[in-house]
């Protein structure tokens, strides 16, 4: 994040730039008033009944307009930032595409044509033997597909037995491995 960015989290405002993010030290913002929020140093724990001065612990932040403006947060003020700063990464990780390294067939990219009779869909999995290019087509007024796989790390290229044979949706199929090996499906 190289801009600086409010978000709310538990209605407090939070300014979230990058120098400051680094820093770990995200700064509070009044939602009523836009001030800057500060933790209030002398904090009376419910547990102990004892006042802790200690401004990382404090669950309250002052607001100077207004004759002193009090907000209490869910958390103390340092557990409170790391758990502003959690959730803006829990977006951003939201986003990001997932490689699962557990010998599951993931999708790493995806394709799809729509503009003819005829549908085809290609993905790319991530596999134990590598990747997977898994190619499914058939005609759009037909329920059956052939389905194609592209194996590249074991220069192989194979079919679903239990689907429609390649050459009834395609005249030739052809992949090309490295070192110029050929494999070829196609309509005698």
């Amino acid at each position: 994040m190289d801009t600086d960015q409010l978000i709310i989290v538990d209605k407090v405002k939070w300014l979230v730039n990058k120098r400051l993010r680094i820093l770990g030290e995200i700064q509070p913002i009044c939602p009523k008033h836009n001030m800057r929020l500060y933790p209030i140093a002398e904090y009376f724990d419910e547990n102990t009944g004892r006042t802790i001065r200690q401004v990382s612990v404090s669950r309250r932040l002052k607001c100077e307009e207004a004759n002193v403006h009090v907000l209490t947060i869910p958390r103390g003020y340092k557990a409170q930032q790391q758990y502003v700063i959690d959730k803006l990464d829990a977006k951003a990780f939201a986003q990001m595409k997932v490689l699962n390294i557990d010998d599951e067939a993931i999708p790493v990219a995806k394709e799809e044509l729509k503009d003819s009779d005829y549908w085809v869909r290609a993905k790319v999995t991530e596999s134990k033997s590598g990747l997977r290019l898994i190619v499914w087509a058939g005609q759009k007024s037909n329920k059956n597909k052939a389905q194609l796989f592209v194996e590249p790390s074991l220069k192989r290229m194979s079919f679903d037995q239990n689907d429609d044979h390649p050459t009834e949706v395609f005249a030739k199929v052809e992949a090309t491995f490295v070192d110029g090996i050929k494999s070829v499906i196609k309509k005698d």
